[in-house]
């Protein structure tokens, strides 16, 4: 380093060459609410919340096994079953979401079957197979 020089210290820019000032808000008699970037973390945060809590009451409810009937596999996919291009957005509650192995997960977002019923309730999911599936023959097993 050159004798006399003095290193500059690193300047945040905000906008066009203008130097930000860091500003404690607390400070001011009329302090401003909490910034947006902040509520958005805090939303964010909350609904993974949400969803990790849903998946593991899903989980323990199903066993991690598939719902359709007579079908035992390892249910790796949550299924809603109102998705969210109908309802507008996705919410995380267990009357709405099923386990679903990856084969039948796959013929519920083909349009090839459907469930009405709430899952929370024994014995009240009800999987029907839609014209299309039909059409290609899929059929829901009878369980006594």
């Amino acid at each position: 380093m050159a004798a006399g020089h003095v290193p500059r210290q690193p300047v945040r820019l905000l906008w066009r060459g203008t130097a930000a000032a860091m500003i404690d808000y607390s400070k001011l008699r009329f302090g401003k609410g909490t910034p947006r970037v902040i509520l958005k973390m805090a939303k964010a945060t909350l609904k993974a919340q949400t969803e990790r809590a849903c998946r593991k009451l899903v989980d323990q409810r199903d066993g991690r096994k598939c719902f359709f009937p007579k079908c035992r596999a390892y249910a790796g996919s949550k299924h809603h079953i109102v998705a969210s291009s109908v309802r507008g957005s996705r919410i995380w509650r267990t009357d709405d979401i099923v386990s679903a192995c990856e084969t039948h997960h796959r013929l519920f977002k083909a349009g090839l079957i459907r469930t009405t019923g709430n899952p929370d309730i024994k014995h009240d999911l009800r999987v029907h197979v839609t014209p299309l599936g039909r059409a290609h023959g899929i059929t829901v097993p009878k369980v006594a």
